[in-house]
């Protein structure tokens, strides 16, 4: 990432925020070797009605070229982006500052020497522009010292874009992100089947507290198989591991694969369970994060022959119930805070949690369950006063009030 600015003009290749977590990560494994400053990944790809969400690795950059001369910095500001799609959201681990002098305003703080994440989300619909397009990063530069900043240039000034493209819903070629689809395998007892699960690997992850961008993942085995379950993979075989090497199913980023489960479901088991992969995750530059470790779980359930309610999978299933808030108590405790929805279905759900100036306090995702499903989370750091919190599922929103109070 490169930085010029002729008379106060700065140019500034720079990114946002989405994995909605508790906690958002950088990528330890990415560097500087723009020289200066980096931003990991350089393109964002979606696809319309695919829930995606993403992670950027930001380091931001130490000096600003005007002419011959090198001008040292000491932070960026993010203010905002221009022409950024209304369905995309982001937010970053880096502290939230007021900024400006002529026309102030509030903004992620990225101080030079350290390393931040962006998240990002978003579900572009249906009829949403569709191509490679880019958005206009609006920062302040400053030089001096982080007590004593000085803002230098011209405030809020488009400092550089990112580049992002949108495919159409029928694009077969296109896989932005992890797909699993159908998102739950429904069996019955006494009945064959062959299921086919679509399923495209992961581009990110996190393992043992850090973050990664990944190249491709190993499948070397599917676990917690019934025993009337056999598989095939349409992924070429090839040796992976170091301390147990074993032959696996190679499957690289962005593209989709299917997995065929046929058999026929005895009465040794009714109900919900889950299979899993058992994984090696491989970065870009070839080397194995670890291996044999847990990956996706594929939610699967089956069902009695006499359940004239059940369908298994590749039949449409009829359900009344609903996306929707579960009573939960608005008062929230020192320690931790709880909301619970029901969920129609197996899918993706965020939750965003702002106070009432509009500052984002916490956010998280997790791939909710049919039925009921709770977001806890710590409020140890949360200031006395009400807070408002979003629930969405990319089609719906839940909305609500929290309020802490002091402790008697």
């Amino acid at each position: 990432m490169k930085i010029y600015f002729t008379f106060l003009t700065l140019l500034l290749f720079l990114s946002f925020s989405t994995l909605l977590q508790a906690q958002c990560i950088p990528d330890n494994t990415v560097t500087d070797t723009d020289l200066p400053g980096e931003i990991f990944p350089l393109e964002l790809h979606f696809k319309q009605g695919v829930p995606t969400t993403l992670k950027l690795t930001i380091i931001p950059p130490p000096t600003a070229v005007n002419g011959s001369m090198h001008i040292n910095l000491v932070k960026i500001v993010l203010r905002g982006l221009q022409n950024k799609p209304s369905w995309l959201g982001y937010s970053s681990n880096a502290v939230w500052v007021e900024t400006g002098n002529d026309n102030p305003v509030w903004g992620y703080e990225f101080v030079v020497g350290q390393k931040y994440c962006i998240n990002l989300w978003g579900v572009p619909p249906a009829g949403s522009f569709t191509g490679l397009d880019s958005m206009g990063v609006m920062v302040d530069a400053y030089i001096g010292t982080i007590s004593n900043p000085i803002l230098v240039g011209n405030e809020n000034t488009n400092g550089g874009y990112v580049k992002f493209s949108i495919c159409q819903s029928t694009d077969t070629t296109c896989w932005p992100e992890k797909i699993i689809d159908p998102a739950e395998l429904v069996f019955k007892q006494g009945m064959t089947f062959s299921n086919t699960l679509s399923y495209v690997p992961p581009s990110q992850m996190s393992y043992s507290g850090s973050f990664y961008n990944l190249s491709k993942v190993v499948v070397r085995e599917i676990t917690g198989l019934p025993s009337w379950v056999t598989y095939s993979i349409n992924a070429p075989t090839i040796s992976t591991g170091t301390s147990t090497p074993v032959t696996g199913y190679e499957m690289l980023t962005g593209k989709k694969y299917t997995i065929n489960f046929s058999g026929i479901p005895d009465t040794s088991f009714f109900g919900s369970s889950n299979l899993v992969f058992k994984m090696d995750p491989y970065l870009h530059n070839g080397n194995l994060i670890a291996e044999n470790i847990n990956g996706e779980q594929i939610p699967y359930r089956v069902c009695r022959a006499a359940d004239t309610e059940c369908y298994p999978t590749g039949i449409k299933e009829i359900k009344t119930s609903t996306f929707k808030l579960i009573s939960f108590n608005p008062f929230i405790s020192e320690n931790s805070a709880q909301i619970k929805f029901y969920s129609e279905k197996n899918k993706s759900v965020t939750l965003q949690v702002y106070d009432l100036l509009g500052k984002p306090v916490y956010s998280s995702t997790m791939q909710a369950i049919y039925g009921t499903n709770n977001f806890q989370f710590s409020c140890t750091e949360f200031p006395q006063g009400a807070y408002v919190f979003i629930i969405s599922d990319h089609q719906s929103v839940l909305t609500g009030k929290l309020i802490k109070a002091q402790e008697k």
